[in-house]
């Protein structure tokens, strides 16, 4: 997760993005949403891997027969020591320079950075080869089986026609500057997601987003809608039975779609 895309980091990512998107509904502005977070703040897989005979093979979460649990089932401890920090979810506005100026930021440090980002709803290509700050190459958005639905840089060049703002959806850490994302600088209408639903009014820039006497302000007697909270959700509303559960393996990076290592893999 600090260094390529992971199946876990998609997840929590399009968890967060669905979390925005609901949030969304019935203002017109939930087509184009992106959302990004750290690989850092992923603190541990949810699964197990074998080591027998020194191998490293990825097993589905074992069974817990005290609490009822059945093997590959993802219980609220797995969501808790996966995502332990348990950021809280802010939505703020953009323009494609400003998702570019935060993917360039994620990719500046590499490998085994904590800033390394883990996206949805947009698929990028990158070169290490370059320059920190010139290394994002093609930018796309994609729907939610990864086809490309809009592109928004081709070979380094902004594309024409595109929309003038998007909705992006990341921790409040992120969004405070954490990493060295410039997300202040470059995103306007930050706003918490609720846990009813709804977002807040916007959050003053001048503030500590991450700040306990400036998120009570804006909560009007909910709570803040966090980074655990949004994977359940979104895995209790589309996996909660093994007919329907989360099967997407990993891949090596070669193979990686939504991030593509332009070291590893031919651009597409």
């Amino acid at each position: 997760v600090r260094g390529q895309e992971t199946n876990l980091g998609n997840l929590t990512a399009d968890a967060n993005a669905f979390s925005l998107k609901k949030a969304l509904s019935g203002t017109g502005d939930s087509e184009f949403i992106v959302s990004f977070k750290n690989g850092g703040g992923i603190r541990a897989q949810i699964g197990s891997v074998s080591s027998a005979g020194g191998s490293s093979e990825k097993l589905p979460p074992t069974a817990n027969p005290d609490t009822g649990k059945t093997a590959g089932g993802v219980s609220l401890l797995d969501v808790e020591n996966s995502l332990r920090f348990d950021n809280k979810l802010m939505a703020f506005e953009t323009d494609a320079a400003g998702l570019k100026a935060l993917l360039e930021n994620g990719v500046t440090s590499w490998p085994n950075q904590g800033r390394f980002p883990q996206v949805g709803g947009i698929s990028f290509s990158w070169n290490p080869d370059k320059p920190a700050g010139s290394r994002i190459l093609d930018v796309s958005l994609i729907d939610t089986t990864g086809n490309v639905t809009l592109r928004l840089y081709d070979d380094g060049i902004l594309q024409a026609g595109i929309p003038n703002k998007f909705q992006v959806v990341t921790l409040n850490f992120l969004a405070n500057g954490g990493d060295g994302y410039s997300s202040k600088q470059i995103g306007d209408n930050f706003r918490y997601l609720l846990d009813n639903g709804k977002l807040s009014a916007i959050v003053d820039k001048a503030t500590d987003f991450t700040a306990a006497n400036v998120i009570s302000n804006y909560t009007s007697g909910s709570l803040l809608l966090g980074e655990q909270q949004a994977l359940r959700d979104y895995m209790q509303t589309f996996h909660s039975t093994k007919n329907v559960a989360f099967n997407a393996g990993d891949t090596t990076e070669a193979l990686d779609t939504r991030i593509q290592n332009l070291s590893t893999r031919s651009d597409t």
